[in-house]
């Protein structure tokens, strides 16, 4: 552990009050991992806020939503359950690929979306404990719809399949 933390690196940017916080996290990523939609959803929502209401939302709103899908390595999970809560509520936008959930998600709230940061979080809050009970009930895997829906697989679930695979 200490061996780690001797490498971790801190890096600070001081912002002027004409910066734009949210382009310049954007562009940086320190780990050389990409910034999953969950990461730059909460950041988009909470940036420009002041930092007790940033603490105080990620704490009674983000930090519950991330802890509902436990293990959940890359935000898969909460990454589709971001993508579906967004197909349902924007009447404009349209996401054919996961890459375009978060670019939906701006136009989202530029175009649409008319209530406070609280109210979005209470609602995402909502529907991620029914989308994370849904991957806990039903076990759902993308790859076996993937398979089913290319015509690899005769049934969803193969072990439960008729051998005429009908």
């Amino acid at each position: 552990f200490a061996a780690g933390l001797s490498q971790l690196l801190v890096i600070s940017a001081q912002l002027g009050p004409q910066d734009k916080a949210q382009e310049i996290f954007e562009s940086l990523n320190t780990k050389g991992l990409p910034l999953t939609t969950a990461d730059l959803v909460r950041n988009y929502l909470l940036v420009g806020l002041p930092r007790a209401e940033q603490r105080r939302l990620y704490d009674e709103y983000w930090n519950p939503i991330t802890l509902m899908f436990g293990e959940d390595p890359g935000a898969y999970k909460l990454n589709a359950g971001i993508r579906m809560w967004l197909s349902i509520r924007s009447r404009q936008t349209r996401i054919h690929d996961k890459s375009q959930t978060y670019n939906a998600f701006k136009a989202y709230m530029t175009q649409e979306y008319q209530g406070t940061v609280e109210e979005l979080l209470d609602e995402l809050r909502s529907f991620c404990l029914m989308w994370a009970e849904n991957y806990k009930f039903n076990e759902v895997k993308e790859f076996r719809c993937m398979k089913w829906a290319k015509g690899k697989s005769t049934t969803l679930l193969p072990q439960w399949g008729h051998p005429s695979g009908f």
